[in-house]
């Protein structure tokens, strides 16, 4: 048996780093050598901050006490697996006196990321002015506003304040957020940018209302976009070319409205990209544009693409340092593509196929044998069975 006092100061901070920080506030309580540990070797090291489920209001002022000045990073995750994979449900919710305690307390901050929190109000989501100038990093991923008061113009706005207030930020994300409560629309993003703005994504979000995308003349930085269901034309992707050559990831998912997918052939150093859902539009020729083009891509995403026959899929074989590529529900791949581009490119370690119903098990067969490090995704079960 280890008496805990016999312990050197070491083996006791060690010990705490394990601890949730609710812990260590019960800890300080314990002797007066736990709380000068505490105090001179744990606390003045804390440089991020973890929201919890359950968070207790007073330990977590105590906390912010102790550490808001230092604190450069706060992460929260309270998302749950939905029934599918790429969705969660928000189950934590965010009130607006934590969200100003961290504003007014962590005047330092350089990360804000949260993932799967429920804003009961317009006013607790309006409160993300209050954080910090000094931010890089916003994100409030798989979010929800549970509130279906306020009107389009007040949610630009609030986002045009946060923008003009907050220069420094790099990184802006509300990836799958407030879905079916309220819509924000291009004009958030034709005020005052952040000039330094290198990724922005909207994608999974049912309600990023976008209908041009001229608002990008003013993001020269921007290397990384991410889009679902824009309204934008040929135009827009023209503009965005022009505005933002230096992109090296782009998602255009379900942009109905675009017929000419080929402007994006300039966009020479992409190195990903998602073209998911456009079914009617996105043709062989586009495809081989952007294969011509696009020489350094390293992943692609076609899923749904049903326009492309097999003579564009065949295409992609000249992306030599594919590295991962989803195909799931496009008709067209057949066996050949399949072995073609497995040959070609020889740097393929993910392969989605879900739904491919050309598919033969003699071929998957080969797969197998032939590359065995390539992680195969979406076959189906019967196939597996003939295999």
């Amino acid at each position: 048996m280890v008496i805990i006092d016999l312990l050197d100061d070491d083996a006791l901070c060690y010990i705490f780093q394990q601890m949730h920080m609710e812990e260590w506030v019960i800890g300080m309580r314990v002797c007066r050598r736990w709380r000068f540990l505490f105090c001179n070797r744990m606390w003045p090291k804390v440089r991020q901050l973890r929201l919890e489920d359950r968070l207790d209001p007073r330990r977590f002022r105590y906390i912010l006490r102790q550490v808001g000045n230092q604190v450069v990073n706060v992460l929260g995750s309270s998302a749950r697996p939905g029934h599918r994979a790429f969705r969660f449900i928000a189950s934590a919710e965010l009130t607006k006196p934590l969200l100003l305690d961290i504003a007014f307390a962590c005047l330092h901050l350089r990360c804000f990321d949260l993932r799967g929190y429920i804003f009961r109000s317009f006013s607790t989501f309006n409160g993300i002015q209050q954080l910090p100038p000094s931010l890089v990093t916003f994100r409030l991923e798989w979010c929800r506003l549970d509130h279906c008061g306020p009107s389009v113009q007040a949610v630009d706005m609030a986002l045009i304040s946060f923008f003009e207030s907050h220069q420094l930020l790099t990184t802006f994300s509300l990836r799958g957020s407030c879905y079916g409560c309220w819509v924000v629309t291009e004009q958030a993003f034709c005020g005052q940018l952040p000039r330094n703005l290198c990724s922005l994504d909207m994608s999974r979000n049912f309600t990023a209302k976008l209908r041009h995308l001229r608002w990008t003349t003013d993001c020269d930085q921007l290397v990384e976009l991410h889009l679902e269901r824009p309204s934008i034309q040929v135009d827009d992707i023209e503009v965005l070319v022009n505005s933002c050559p230096q992109l090296q990831a782009l998602t255009l998912a379900f942009a109905s409205m675009v017929r000419n997918f080929k402007p994006l052939a300039q966009l020479s150093q992409l190195s990903s990209l998602c073209l998911n859902g456009n079914r009617q539009w996105l043709t062989d020729d586009a495809l081989k544009a952007i294969c011509h083009g696009c020489t350094q891509l390293e992943n692609v995403s076609l899923e749904n693409c049903n326009a492309i026959t097999e003579s564009g899929l065949l295409q992609l074989r000249r992306l030599t340092k594919l590295r991962q590529l989803n195909v799931s529900s496009v008709r067209a791949f057949t066996d050949r593509c399949l072995t073609t581009i497995v040959e070609r490119c020889l740097m393929l370690k993910y392969l989605q196929v879900r739904y491919c119903n050309q598919l033969s098990p003699s071929t998957l067969t080969w797969l197998a044998e032939r590359r065995p490090r390539i992680k195969v995704v979406g076959i189906d079960s019967q196939l597996v069975r003939q295999m």
